[in-house]
């Protein structure tokens, strides 16, 4: 696709990271370092696409109304797990995020925003 896009020297990347792109969480090691991939590969690519007209957007929403926060629970409380005393007492920040979860259509629309943008952050 990128190469078509340089070609008609225009268009829009987005991709969806998250808060914790930004900001390490405990107990999130694998899904933290994921997001800060995305981070340094959009910051990348917005540089090296620049000059064709393409631009990079990235979506860091915080906590998402999914499963995500309860399946890892459950992985944190199993067989007496060393992780468990910490997953029964969330820090404020994560207990602050959970209380204003998104909807997953309010990221959609980020997304739509994002496209639609000539100057995306």
């Amino acid at each position: 696709m990128l190469p078509y896009m340089r070609k008609q020297h225009g268009g829009s990347i987005v991709n969806i990271s998250s808060i914790a792109g930004r900001v390490a969480l405990p107990l999130y090691s694998a899904y933290v370092s994921t997001k800060f991939v995305i981070e340094g590969l959009s910051e990348s690519m917005a540089y090296e696409l620049e000059p064709f007209g393409i631009k990079v957007a990235i979506i860091e929403p915080g906590a998402i109304k999914t499963n995500f926060r309860r399946e890892q629970a459950a992985k944190g409380t199993t067989e007496n797990s060393p992780y468990s005393s910490m997953m029964q007492s969330p820090s404020k920040v994560i207990e602050k995020m959970l209380k204003h979860r998104l909807y997953p259509e309010e990221v959609a629309k980020a997304v739509i925003q994002a496209i639609e943008n000539p100057k995306p952050n």
